[in-house]
Parts: structure tokens; sequence; C-alpha cells
């Protein structure tokens, strides 16, 4: 039987026992030593930075399971500003590269630059196809206010550069105890700097408070939800969007503004087939409004007749000024465009030869369409911003003299 040397033997055996004992045992505390090297949460630091392009913040890094990194205490902030645009609890990284993360909260004031960080991210050259999961996504308002939802997920499909598209869904609160309802965003980026983001709120209530920045006088609506659709474009051209759906319930006097000469009390419900615009300014609005039981002061009655050329119903004539008058019903279907302001009241009456019922009162009419369309944008404006000169014609279409008239002309619709 071969065998060999004592010599070669005790060589075999010392090459062996390296080999299978030392190496190992080195290589597993040289990668012990490095995972817990203290400038661990640097290191991993400056990877997110430059794969989210923002400043990124760590406490702390772990190994729960090999293959999976855990990061808890981590915070977003603008690259630049510094402004905090998230922070969440605890982020774990798959071996699959997906994301799970715990509790994340968003800084609803920071919405624009999270948009351009987004837009960053899907131009980046080595954006991966991946799946982002949040047991609980909350959107925190500086006023305090938030929004809640749960389950949320997100899904980044990988195009070219120029064709990229993340897709998100989520939970929130229905009208019931334990009901769930679903909401869906989609954020494509068409091409170079342009980005289109679709959101379905229609099975859901969207907080109109979350729009106060992107959708033009929806900071007067700040009470009410969204029920809808929301189309929101951004590109080096600037902003557009388009909106569809229900807006309720809305403060008519906080809409028209604390500060107005005319008071309105009442609890309306907008419905937009339509709202486009771009910028600041609204190119195109058409829908309903609608309110049902309300007060509104005799004067703004008298201005709507003398600017937009409404008629007044016979009960009108009875009716003490400087009073607040109530209504049973208010109710119209507008239209706002480049040609103008187009009325029509909606409200059914008996016994009233005037047509188009805006404002119902007992069963009467107190305040019909007006006798014209396509109203100029100036006779709008003088309706809740008065012409300081009474000299002046009551039709003619001068834009009042004030800060308040100028911004309010500036959001609507105009040649």
């Amino acid at each position: 039987m071969f065998s060999l040397h004592e010599r070669t033997q005790r060589r075999v055996c010392q090459v062996a026992f390296i080999a299978v004992c030392v190496v190992p045992t080195v290589l597993a505390i040289g990668w012990v030593v490095y995972f817990h090297r203290p400038w661990q949460e640097h290191d991993w630091q400056r990877h997110l930075e430059e794969s989210l392009h923002l400043r990124v913040e760590v406490a702390q890094v772990s190994a729960p399971r090999p293959g999976e990194r855990q990061f808890e205490g981590v915070r977003l902030a603008d690259l630049q500003s510094g402004a905090e645009l998230a922070t969440i609890d605890r982020v774990t990284l798959n071996r699959d590269q997906s994301l799970a993360m715990g509790r994340v909260e968003l800084r609803a004031e920071q919405f624009f630059r999270l948009v351009t960080a987004l837009e960053i991210y899907l131009a980046g050259s080595e954006y991966p196809a991946s799946t982002w999961t949040a047991e609980v996504l909350v959107v925190r308002s500086s006023s305090g206010k938030s929004w809640e939802l749960s389950n949320a997920q997100a899904t980044g499909e990988n195009g070219s550069q120029s064709n990229r598209r993340i897709e998100f869904q989520a939970q929130v609160a229905g009208n019931h105890p334990g009901e769930r309802q679903s909401i869906r965003l989609g954020v494509e980026r068409l091409a170079i700097g342009d980005l289109q983001a679709l959101l379905d709120a229609s099975q859901a209530k969207l907080p109109v408070w979350l729009l106060a920045d992107v959708v033009p006088g929806a900071k007067s609506w700040a009470g009410a939800e969204l029920v809808g659709e929301l189309q929101l474009n951004s590109g080096v051209q600037g902003s557009s969007g388009v909106l569809r759906g229900r807006i309720a319930p809305i403060d008519t006097q906080v809409w028209i503004g604390a500060d107005s000469p005319h008071r309105i009390t009442a609890q309306a419900a907008l419905q937009f087939e339509t709202l486009e615009w771009a910028g600041s300014q609204i190119r195109q609005a058409q829908g309903t409004l609608e309110a049902e039981g309300g007060t509104l002061s005799h004067a703004l009655l008298v201005s709507l007749e003398k600017n937009l050329h409404c008629t007044l119903g016979e009960t009108f004539s009875k009716l003490t000024p400087n009073e607040l008058v109530a209504f049973d019903r208010l109710g119209l279907r507008f239209y706002f465009g480049g040609s103008g302001l187009t009325v029509t009241g909606t409200c059914l009456t008996a016994g009233d030869s005037a047509p188009g019922c805006m404002v119902a009162a007992g069963g009467a009419a107190l305040l019909n369409q007006p006798a014209y369309s396509n109203l100029p944008a100036p006779l709008f404006v003088q309706v809740f911003c008065p012409l300081e000169k009474n000299w002046l014609p009551e039709s003619h279409e001068w834009l009042p003299a004030s800060q308040q008239a100028t911004r309010l002309f500036e959001r609507l619709p105009n040649k």
C-alpha cells in the first residue's frame, strides 16, 4: 500500500489545516471587523447619496440575515438646501434589491423638491427595476395636518433613459370603520426634464390641502376632499395639470376670503368636468357648483346683478338692504375659458318667468342666470373686488386697482 513519507504527511496536514481552518477563520474575522467598522454608516450614506442624489443620514446599519442590510433612522434631505424631505424609521434591503420600509413620513411643503429628486432618480444611468414597500406612509404639512396611507407599494419599470415609469398604490381609510380604499399614482419620465404624474383617487378621498401648492385656488378648499383624477406635468416649459372630479365640502366664506366685502355661508360641492391650468393660471374650467341651504349678503346679490348681469327674482324687492338672506338651494353650471364666463342656473322653481334659477329661497327664484354669455373676466373680478369709482359705467370692463384684484385676474382665463 502506498504511504507518504512522515515529513510529507506533516506538510500535507499543515496545508490542510491552513486551508480548512485558518483561512476561513481569518476571512470571517476580517468580514466581521469590516462590517462593524466605525465608518460603516458613512460608507452606506455615501452609497445611498450617489444612488438617490439626496443628502442621506443613517443612524445604524445591521445585517439581520445573510445577504440583507437593515438601515435604521434614515433621513432624506435636499442635496443643495438641506431641507428635510422624508424620514424612515427602518429600511431593509433584501437579496433581490427590493426595499421594505416601516413608517415613512413625507413633508408636503417639499413637494417640488421631491419631484426634482424623483426626476434625477429616473434619469440615472443605473436606474434599477425594483419594488419598494412601506407599512405606513404619512404625509405631513407645516400646519400640523397629516394624511396616512397603509400597505404602500411602488414598482419601478426599467425602460430607456427617456421612458421610465414608477407605479405606486396604497390604501386609505374609507367611510366606515375598517374599510380601506385604494389610491394609485403613476409617474413617468417622458423626455429629458419632462415628468408626467397620473393620480387616480376615484375610489378614495384625497385631502385637498395636499394640492394647495399645485392646483390654482386649492388653498381656499383646504378643508375639502377630492374624489377624482389628477394629471400633473412638469418640464422645462413649466408645470401644468388637469383635474376631474368632485371637491366637497367647501366652506364658501373661506373660498371667497374672510376679507371679502360679501358674505356667503354654506357648504358647497364643486364638480369639475375639467379644470386645466398652466403655472398658476387657469386655462379652462367647466363643471357645476351646488349648495343645500345657507345665507348670503344682500350686497352680493346686488353685485351679481350689476356686474354679471344676473336678474333678480320677485322676492328680492321684499328684502332689507345690509341683511343676510337665507336661501334653500344654490345650483349652477359654469364654463370659464378664453372666450369668457358662461353661467347657467340649475335650480328648479315654480311660477318664475326668468330662465335659469341659480339661487332659490322659499320655493321661488332669488337670483337667475346672467342675461349674457361669454362675460369678460374683469366683470367677474369686479364682483369680489368692487371698483372704488362708482361713476364708471356698470358695464365697463375695468380691473379694480388693487393687488387682490390683480392676483385674482392673473389666475383666471383671459385672452
